[in-house]
């Protein structure tokens, strides 16, 4: 009488290994969520450089005694300047037509006067910070002047 042996596996292996193969996917997709979150910061980084570049192209190409009031005087008044402000208080005084793409960054102009610390007539430096929404800020600056 020859003796079978069963080969196959048994309802405990079956149920071992289900939970070691949950556990593994457990692990991969935290790791996967962790990365998505990662992957958007470049994109925020770009669109803050884009919209800091339009600002300061168009503070660039204003007059020299223009720039300074026109800065004072937008977006919100009794706002403090050193204040963070959305990206659409600006979109008029730019002539910008902002989609729905910058909804979450925050702004910050200030203008420095260095007139006195070098020799020339007038000089401005004019620094735009750019805040994303993961919280990264950005800043940028040009120098205007007249000699």
């Amino acid at each position: 009488m020859a003796i079978h042996k069963n080969k196959g596996f048994t309802l405990i292996e079956l149920v071992v290994g289900m939970a070691v193969l949950a556990i593994a996917m457990l692990l991969m997709s935290t790791l996967l969520v962790s990365q998505s979150k990662n992957s958007l910061s470049p994109l925020h980084q770009m669109r803050a450089a884009q919209f800091a570049q339009s600002v300061l192209l168009h503070i660039n190409e204003q007059p020299y005694e223009q720039v300074v009031p026109a800065l004072l005087s937008i977006p919100a008044k009794g706002e403090s300047e050193d204040e963070f402000k959305t990206v659409f208080a600006y979109q008029s005084w730019l002539g910008l037509a902002l989609g729905k793409e910058y909804k979450g960054y925050l702004l910050k102009l200030t203008v420095v006067d260095l007139s006195a610390l070098y020799s020339v007539k007038q000089m401005q430096r004019i620094d735009v910070v750019i805040k994303t929404p993961d919280e990264q800020e950005i800043a940028f600056s040009v120098l205007k002047g007249v000699q």
